[in-house]
């Protein structure tokens, strides 16, 4: 994983996600007052996922540096590239009431823990929507799990998940392959890759996994 462990403000956590990107502090509190988007109350989200669940946090961080840096690598703007990054950070902000003992089951989960899991997003997306400035992250929260052949949590069809939600779909699910889990072990990049390529055009946007491979050889080559 990317990030071990963070005790930053929203601002500077942030940054963190930036690091490595050619974005300056200057204009990243720029692009906060653009987008309107309270980076203390994405701290106190981001505190209570921490505070619920560690791995999911870690998960939270891993995938908003994975999606910065491929926004970047697709050449989008600053301002899409900064609102991509916060909504990954929040995607998984919904298993905050989901217990513990669910999220880290073993075992395979029940019909009404699947249930449960499968509201993640919804209720993610309910909770940001509090805010005006939550409207232009609820794609990354709301459609984190669909697929391009409509067979994903809430079968949304593909010409309805906008690119910032495909993404992060992409990013969340590689480090959730790369990343060991109570469920499952960590894999290899090769095996993620192989993963990826087998499911391009229909679970992921064939378009960006060319972008997403250079991003990743590009950090493995950092490591």
């Amino acid at each position: 994983m990317f990030i071990t462990d963070y005790s930053h403000q929203s601002l500077g956590l942030v940054e963190e996600v930036f690091s490595g990107l050619s974005f300056k502090k200057n204009m990243i509190s720029t692009l906060q007052q653009k987008s309107g988007i309270d980076t203390l109350a994405v701290n106190r989200f981001l505190n209570d996922i921490k505070m619920h669940h560690i791995g999911t946090y870690l998960h939270s961080l891993n995938v908003a540096r994975l999606s910065a840096q491929l926004a970047c690598q697709l050449k989008l703007s600053a301002l899409d590239v900064y609102i991509i990054s916060i909504g990954a950070l929040l995607h998984d902000v919904g298993k905050t009431i989901i217990s513990c003992n669910i999220l880290d089951k073993k075992g395979r989960l029940n019909n009404d823990e699947w249930s449960l899991v499968k509201k993640h997003p919804q209720q993610g997306a309910d909770i940001i929507l509090r805010y005006d400035w939550g409207e232009q992250l609820k794609p990354m929260l709301l459609l984190h799990h669909e697929r391009l052949d409509g067979k994903g949590y809430f079968c949304v069809s593909a010409e309805k998940i906008p690119l910032a939600a495909r993404i992060v779909i992409l990013t969340d699910a590689y480090d959730a392959m790369v990343s060991p889990r109570p469920y499952q072990r960590k894999r290899d990049i090769l095996s993620c890759w192989e993963e990826i390529d087998s499911c391009s055009g229909t679970q992921f946007d064939s378009e960006l996994i060319p972008s997403f491979y250079s991003v990743i050889m590009h950090n493995r080559k950092l490591s």
